[in-house]
């Protein structure tokens, strides 16, 4: 979630709760995948694994050396100490970089260390329509991507890990064996309630009122092999893992030391082990009928798919995700093909729904491609689909169901104009990152001042964006205000992905100072719009 990207689920409520618990269900919390009978952590510390006990591998200190009240230390071998002296290394880097910057001294020209694709190729607003570069994001850039910016030269050539691996690129195995998902009414709509609160407020691609009659199908009648099923199970997979947490983002335990009796709070960020295990007894169920959705030629089996991706995010598997709403995206196609000859013969809420999927579909798929760019673009940028935003159907009448909520979201709810604010970024960041497509070391003064001028253009665009937000959505400026100690979260996601953008329109200044010649005139804008960026 960018409407529910990863970065919305991690940081919602949904993969983390701030709870008192005690210290066994902590070490509880950073146990990965159990295979039967015991299994050995990756790598114990030093005073667990000579106790031979089961090392939670928190850092800087696991539950046991911080109950003991001794000191926690992790062998220079391990995998995970090899990235934290990574990590240290990159730091280093950054301080290196800070310090060129605020000498003011040209550098010396480097190579190009990420050299671009000589097979892609790249318009400018002037040469495409500029809503196809809204919609389409296939450039790789030597400024986007974690593997891009580390190949830099003044990073550490050497790196102990992939930033996506081939194993990234696997399913992980269920953590707990699936049991039998409950489907008792009161249970079912008690996870609705969580799941439009914490879920549906971001991304609304679920018709409520639909979503209702299928909880009483499911409830009245069993679970059955189909694309309404599967929603329900998925909605409640979802709704499990969000739990009933309304505080902050971490899952803290007060643990005293044993030398001077005081308190201090160890933090992990696991979804408690209760939570995760019902959550994967509802979405092993609705994996079982996936086969369903697929072959429903409803909005429900696109729906389906884009919360099989939203669970995948939850469980920090990025390819997996994409891998489900690359499938939505092509069963909204077939959807789209088979509609668009008679757009009269389905109601405004449908034809609204089918927006919101598009937007969701596409948006989704540019967000996860942000740091995964091998993978192809989204087959929906080059659609005829002529429109711009979603729009959201009128209430009626019959939009309350059961005493529920009703069944499609007011247009001028914060919710609903949080939905639009993010398509309207993405939007803005796609025409960002095909502008970033003539960065390279190589490019003359005159270059260097047009493409200026073009980020320039953007960050206006940008500052646009800012002043039409609503008034329920507007937030303290990044780098001028504070924010308020309590935040709304859709205000603190919107802050968060304003600063991105804003980030992201100063760092090709830091990579022309760190790899172009220069002369005193750019050198002086370059540094400072550089210093921004860090």
């Amino acid at each position: 979630m960018t409407a529910l990207n990863a970065r919305h689920i991690t940081k919602s409520k949904g993969t983390q709760e701030c709870a008192m618990e005690s210290p066994s269900r902590v070490e509880k919390l950073r146990r990965r995948h159990p295979r039967e009978g015991f299994t050995r952590n990756v790598a114990a510390c030093d005073a667990c694994r000579q106790s031979k006990t089961r090392c939670d591998n928190a850092r800087p200190s696991c539950a046991k050396c911080a109950t003991n009240g001794v000191r926690c230390i992790y062998s220079a071998k391990d995998p995970i100490s090899m990235v934290d002296a990574w990590g240290a290394k990159i730091l280093a880097a950054v301080h290196r970089i800070d310090q060129r910057l605020a000498g003011g001294a040209p550098t010396s020209c480097s190579p190009l260390s990420h050299s671009l694709d000589k097979n892609e190729k790249h318009s400018d607003d002037d040469q495409v329509e500029v809503e196809m570069l809204s919609r389409n994001d296939s450039l790789r850039t030597c400024v986007t991507g974690a593997d891009a910016i580390l190949s830099w030269p003044i990073f550490p050539s050497e790196k102990p890990v992939s930033i996506f691996g081939t194993s990234a690129f696997s399913a992980k195995r269920d953590r707990f064996t699936p049991g039998t998902p409950s489907t008792n009414l009161n249970q079912l709509q008690s996870l609705r309630r969580l799941y439009v609160s914490n879920i549906h407020t971001k991304a609304p691609i679920i018709d409520l009122n639909q979503l209702d009659k299928f909880i009483f199908d499911v409830a009245g009648n069993g679970l059955h092999a189909s694309a309404n099923t599967c929603l329900v199970l998925l909605v409640c997979a979802l709704a499990k893992i969000w739990g009933n947490s309304t505080c902050d983002d971490v899952y803290t335990q007060v643990i005293y030391d044993s030398a001077t009796a005081a308190p201090r709070l160890h933090t992990s960020l696991a979804v408690p082990e209760d939570r995760m295990k019902e959550s994967l007894s509802y979405f092993a169920a609705a994996r079982d009928m996936m086969s369903a959705a697929y072959l429903d030629d409803s909005l429900t089996g696109i729906q389906c798919f884009c919360l099989f991706g939203y669970w995948y995010q939850c469980n920090i598997e990025p390819v997996q995700s994409w891998k489900f709403f690359r499938t939505a995206s092509t069963l909204w196609q077939a959807y789209h093909a088979k509609h668009r000859q008679q757009p009269s013969s389905r109601s405004e809420k449908e034809n609204s729904l089918e927006q919101r999927l598009y937007w969701t579909c596409l948006k989704t798929e540019c967000e996860l491609r942000t740091e995964l760019p091998d993978l192809p673009s989204s087959c929906l940028w080059a659609s005829d689909f002529p429109f711009s935003f979603p729009s959201f159907s009128k209430p009626t009448d019959t939009d309350q169901a059961d005493g529920l909520e009703t069944g499609d979201p007011d247009p001028t709810t914060a919710s609903s104009f949080y939905y639009l604010a993010e398509i309207s970024l993405r939007r803005l960041l796609n025409r960002i990152r095909n502008s970033l497509g003539s960065l390279n070391p190589r490019m003359s003064t005159p270059d260097i001042q047009k493409f200026s001028q073009a980020l320039a253009k953007h960050e206006h665009q940008l500052q646009r964006w800012v002043e039409c937000l609503p008034v329920a959505l507007q937030f303290a400026m990044p780098l001028r205000l504070e924010p308020p100690s309590e935040e709304p979260e859709l205000v603190q996601l919107l802050r968060e992905r304003y600063t991105q953008a804003y980030e992201l329109l100063r760092r090709p200044y830091l990579y022309l100072c760190l790899h172009a010649h220069l002369d005193p005139e750019l050198l002086e804008i370059s540094t400072q719009r550089a210093n921004d960026c860090l």
